[in-house]
């Protein structure tokens, strides 16, 4: 869907950025995620996404965040709407470890 004219498309891009992004809480920089670098993140966090269910669905990125947080982005529009499921967000935290859930 294209902005309106009047709409800073840099904006407009950010904010459909915004939409594709969650909160992992709990994870702290002692934990197993925590520690980890940020290709072998993404490759976990994408294997608990397979483990739950969400098949052929990935996170395109993953930046930490300064406390308890990974700050995730899915690849697509189908990843997000997958994610956004209480069934699946929770099988989802359940494959990543204890203490994980999302905000």
């Amino acid at each position: 869907m294209k902005p309106p004219p009047h709409v800073d498309p840099r904006l407009a891009a950010k904010e459909g950025i915004k939409l594709c992004q969650f909160l992992l809480e709990g994870v702290t920089r002692e934990s197993r995620i925590g520690k980890m670098l940020a290709a072998e993140t993404k490759k976990v966090v994408n294997q608990a996404i397979e483990k739950a269910g969400g098949e052929g669905l990935k996170a395109r990125s993953m930046m930490r965040q300064n406390k308890e947080g990974l700050l995730v982005e899915m690849e697509t529009d189908a990843g997000v709407a997958w994610m956004r499921t209480d069934t699946n967000m929770k099988a989802f935290c359940e494959a990543l470890g204890p203490g994980i859930g999302i905000k």
